[in-house]
C-alpha cells in the first residue's frame, strides 16, 4: 500500500503498521486449520446442532450449538458441505487413490512452498496448521474445502456486512484528529465530550473517502460463486442470495 492510495488517505493506519499487525497475527495468532469456519465454529460451541452433546478433550460442547435461527452457522455449514463435495468430486476425478496424489510433484512443491520459511532467495509461506494435503486425499479436499470456504463465503461474511456499521462514520472513525481520551473522558461532562469528539472526528472530504471504501467493500460480487457452481451448490447459495 503506497502513501498515496486511497485506503491511506481514508484512515489513521500507515502501510507499515498495518504490515506489521498482520505479521504479527498470521505468525503467533493464526492457524489455517484452527481458524477454520467448522473448528472454529466448533470451539466457540456452536458445532453442528446434531454434535451439540459430543465430547471431546475438553469436556462436553456448550449447549449453545442448540440455539435457533443462527444464520452464520446454519448456512455456514450448509455452504461447507457442498464445497466439500465439489471438493471431493474434483479431487476424485484427478486422483485414484493417495499413491496418484503423492505421485504429483505439484501438489508436493505447493506443500512445501506453504509451509516453509523463506531462506537463500526462497520464497516460503511459514503457514501454519495446513494439512498434509500433499500424502493423501482426504487432507487434500480438507485444504481446498477451508481455501474455498475462506476466501468467498467467509471473506463474503465478513465484508457484505460493514456498510451498516462503518457506513454511518461516527460509529467507527477509521480516523481521529486527535488521540482518544483514555485517562480523561470519564472526567469530561456531556458538553465537552462531544465537544471533543467533534473536533477529533473525521473532515467531509475524510468521511466520503470512509464511505466509499466501506461500500465498496460491502458490494456483493458481480460474479457470484453460483454463476459456475455445480447443482447442488448452486441451489444453496441461490437460496441464501435471495434471503
Amino acid at each position: 500500500m503506497s502513501k498515496s492510495n486511497f485506503f491511506n488517505q481514508a484512515t489513521s493506519w500507515s502501510p507499515n503498521s498495518v504490515h506489521r499487525m498482520v505479521e504479527i497475527a498470521y505468525s503467533k495468532l493464526w492457524s489455517f486449520d484452527e481458524y477454520s469456519f467448522k473448528n472454529r465454529m466448533k470451539a466457540r460451541g456452536f458445532g453442528r446442532p446434531q454434535d451439540s452433546d459430543a465430547k471431546d478433550e475438553n469436556g462436553p460442547q456448550v449447549s449453545a450449538a442448540k440455539v435457533n435461527n443462527y444464520f452464520y452457522r446454519d448456512y455456514g455449514f450448509m455452504v461447507w458441505d457442498a464445497l466439500e463435495q465439489y471438493a471431493t468430486d474434483a479431487i476424485d476425478a484427478l486422483y485414484s487413490n493417495d499413491s496418484d496424489l503423492r505421485a504429483d510433484a505439484e501438489v508436493g512443491y505447493m506443500y512445501t512452498f506453504l509451509t516453509s520459511e523463506a531462506s537463500g532467495g526462497h520464497i516460503g509461506g511459514k503457514m501454519q496448521g495446513v494439512p498434509k494435503f500433499h500424502r493423501s486425499k482426504k487432507a487434500l479436499v480438507d485444504f481446498v474445502t477451508n481455501f474455498l470456504f475462506t476466501v468467498a463465503s467467509q471473506h463474503s461474511a465478513v465484508n457484505f456486512g460493514q456498510f451498516c456499521f462503518y457506513g454511518f462514520v461516527p460509529n467507527r472513525p477509521m480516523f481521529l484528529s486527535k488521540p482518544y481520551p483514555v485517562d480523561t473522558w470519564n472526567e469530561m461532562n456531556d458538553e465537552e465530550w462531544l465537544k471533543y469528539m467533534l473536533e477529533s472526528f473525521p473532515n467531509a472530504s475524510q468521511t466520503l473517502k470512509m464511505y466509499i471504501l466501506v461500500r465498496m467493500l460491502s458490494l456483493p460480487s458481480q460474479h457470484p460463486l453460483m454463476e459456475d457452481a455445480g447443482p447442488g451448490l448452486s441451489e444453496v447459495l441461490r437460496d441464501k442470495h435471495e434471503i
